[in-house]
């Protein structure tokens, strides 16, 4: 959340600590994908969000005058594609099931994003599709409109 509360906390991060923060937090993403269920009760929602909305943030290094951490994530690099294919399974795998939790009032998604999305995508939530098209380059991305921090939850 503070990646969110501050701008810029992001940029006082190190490479070292961006790429080791991303690969941490993939591997949490990759277990998540196998433990949540849509009926499951928010306390193991709620991290999962934090956790795509931390990627999120980190997706904001790309914009670090360091040429070090500006390229973490830039498109193609090993571990872009590494964090693509795992938004990719997670839309596939728990899409739905996010969406639904997203409509239940004790789950909360404190980043508001404004998504334009093709008819096939109706069913995923705004968050994974943004970071589905941040992560892959897709033209989209320039899009995305973040419209609200919530900072109370």
């Amino acid at each position: 959340m503070a990646m969110w509360r501050d701008k810029t906390v992001i940029h006082k991060l190190s490479a070292v600590q961006v790429t080791a923060l991303a690969e941490r937090l993939n591997e949490y993403l990759t277990k998540d994908i196998t433990l949540l269920k849509k009926n499951g009760p928010p306390y193991k929602w709620n991290p999962f969000i934090l956790r795509l909305e931390l990627l999120l943030a980190l997706l904001r290094t790309r914009e670090s005058s360091e040429p070090t951490i500006s390229s973490i994530f830039s498109y193609g690099s090993s571990l872009c594609n590494q964090l693509l294919s795992t938004v990719e399974k997670i839309t596939d795998k728990q899409g739905e099931s996010l969406a639904y939790q997203l409509q239940q009032p004790k789950v909360v998604a404190r980043v508001k994003l404004t998504v334009s999305k093709p008819a096939g995508y109706h069913r995923t939530p705004d968050l994974l599709y943004g970071l589905k098209l941040y992560l892959s380059g897709d033209d989209g991305a320039d899009l995305i409109t973040i419209t609200e921090l919530v900072n109370n939850a």
